[in-house]
């Protein structure tokens, strides 16, 4: 096997996404130290810098990976079967805490 090949170059880039996501979480609870009670201005700041970093990934990663493995009408089908799953186990799960279920209006 040639170097970035196989299993070597599966576990490392484990490994350095666990890494990451391990160095993120502490950052996060480093914060939570500074911040024992931030304001719901900062919150709403937070969770919208949040959203927007997984809509980037989104539509500038995953979504390009889609279309070119499926072509656009898979991308989209997966996309819209996606969001009802997710919409359909918000309301089906009212009992787990943390969400206020905006969908549950609707």
């Amino acid at each position: 096997m040639k170097g970035g090949d196989g299993l070597g170059a599966v576990l490392g880039a484990m490994a350095l996404g666990f890494g990451i996501g391990l160095a993120g979480t502490g950052c996060g609870g480093a914060l939570v130290l500074v911040w024992r009670r931030p304001s719901p201005r900062l919150q709403s700041r937070l969770l919208g810098l949040a959203g927007g970093v997984m809509l980037a990934v989104v539509f500038f990663d995953l979504w390009p990976a889609a279309w070119r493995a499926g072509g656009l009408p898979y991308t989209v089908m997966g996309t819209a079967v996606g969001v009802l799953l997710v919409g359909i186990l918000d309301l089906s799960f009212p009992f787990l805490p943390g969400a206020e279920r905006p969908l549950a209006g609707m």
